[in-house]
């Protein structure tokens, strides 16, 4: 992969890699909530469980997870704002576009975060869902520059 799924501009490996590895934890929320998505893009499910909050998991936590990855292919992540509450919270606004079934959806979501055992991690997001209605040849939201029927619309 050459490209950050989380459109920091960065490659892969110069942005979220080393964050889901864990070989460089998130320093910040906003850095948590990007490798979370890119953790989504790339599936992987380990990063997704380990990096939230413990006291939030549901007992079918981990396939909840994979069903949506595996559903999805994500495709544009926009950072609307994020701050630090204190030194032990923080909050992203973000919006995750996604294609499933020739259709591109929207998850719009403000995330909390804890900080505690040096580690941030997701808590909780008040979440709205919406599918955008695009025209066959309109430019694909994604970013690549080709009509949606000859891109997302096909994933």
């Amino acid at each position: 992969m050459e490209n950050c799924p989380c459109c920091s501009g960065l490659k892969f490996k110069d942005c979220c890699a080393d964050k889901i590895s864990r070989k460089n934890p998130a320093q910040t929320p906003l850095e948590l909530m990007r490798a979370r998505y890119s953790a989504y893009a790339v599936k992987d499910i380990d990063f997704l469980v380990f990096s939230q909050d413990s006291r939030t998991h549901s007992g079918n936590i981990r396939q909840e997870i994979v069903d949506f990855a595996n559903a999805v292919k994500f495709i544009k992540l926009e950072i609307h704002n994020h701050q630090h509450d204190n030194e032990t919270q923080g909050h992203v606004n973000f919006s995750a576009y996604y294609a499933s079934n020739g259709q591109i959806h929207r998850l719009t979501e403000n995330s909390q975060f804890i900080f505690k055992d040096g580690e941030w991690f997701y808590l909780s997001g008040d979440t709205d869902f919406s599918t955008l209605k695009i025209n066959r040849n309109e430019t694909c939201p994604c970013g690549s520059g080709k009509k949606f029927k000859r891109c997302c619309a096909n994933k």
